[in-house]
């Protein structure tokens, strides 16, 4: 809704619920249909969120990226990697979300982390892509701003001396082991799934019919909130709690979150 006509879609790889069910396959032969179908057969580019973040932490299946990039390309087209949410060391194995799957795209998009807060965002595209676009004419008001490239550079600077990365990964793997820990002792929790420090949890009715939950989900996330665990609601059916927390959290943390969302769930489903 609201999209141009020459915008086409294709299903989400969500390995728990997606309409093809778990595995990469079907939903790169829909790419193949979508492009035979939907388009001349040639085709601009497809966008590619490495890890899907207000979609409610869908991570990419292995295969996935790196199949979507060759089959766009064999159409003409270019691969596009959002790493507005999942880069900067996020996903704690790599710098970008995109690099656990060998890809290398031809253009990623690049924002929130790159500033810590600051207002700034990015556009890296290959040399052969950029040479077009020297050609063309692009004027941003506020491009280039001194003060949030000196943030930006900032930021850079303290993920390579702090080890941001190598923290996300340790600790983001302690708190998903806790999670999966509620997730055996609370049934209104039907999937645990993410890496690195963007993880979620996704609320149901029934674990085998797998109808989402948004009433306990808002209850968990309201319970939270009043013990200073900031959450986010996401995904389709406003039935995932999203954690994407600061990638200085320390393992001291990770006891008072889980310990905190233990609490949110026995009151949420007393």
């Amino acid at each position: 809704p609201g999209m141009p006509g020459n915008v086409a879609f294709v299903a989400e790889p969500n390995q728990y619920r997606g309409v093809f069910g778990p595995g990469t396959d079907p939903y790169l032969d829909e790419i193949e249909q979508v492009i035979a179908s939907s388009t001349t057969g040639k085709v601009a580019g497809i966008f590619v969120e490495s890890v899907q973040g207000y979609g409610g932490i869908i991570e990419m299946p292995k295969g996935y990226m790196s199949g979507a990039a060759e089959r766009v390309r064999a159409a003409g087209g270019l691969y596009i990697a959002d790493e507005v949410q999942s880069g900067f060391g996020r996903t704690g194995d790599h710098m970008w979300g995109f690099e656990a799957d060998d890809v290398v795209p031809d253009i990623v998009v690049m924002a929130k982390g790159i500033g810590n807060g600051f207002p700034l965002g990015a556009v890296v595209a290959k040399k052969a892509v950029g040479d077009v676009m020297a050609d063309k004419f692009m004027f941003h008001t506020y491009g280039a701003n001194p003060t949030s490239c000196a943030a930006g550079r900032a930021v850079l600077q303290v993920i390579r001396e702090e080890k941001t990365q190598a923290n996300a990964r340790d600790v983001g793997g302690a708190l998903l082991a806790r999670l999966k820990d509620l997730q055996q002792r609370h049934t209104a929790i039907g999937d645990v799934r993410g890496r690195g420090l963007m993880l979620a949890i996704e609320m149901v009715k029934d674990r085998k019919t797998k109808e989402p939950d948004a009433g306990v989900t808002a209850a968990v996330f309201e319970s939270c909130r009043a013990q200073g665990l900031i959450l986010s609601k996401s995904g389709p059916n406003r039935s995932v709690l999203r954690m994407v927390p600061p990638m200085c959290l320390s393992m001291a943390d990770v006891d008072q979150v889980a310990e905190g969302l233990d609490r949110a769930f026995q009151e949420a489903t007393a």
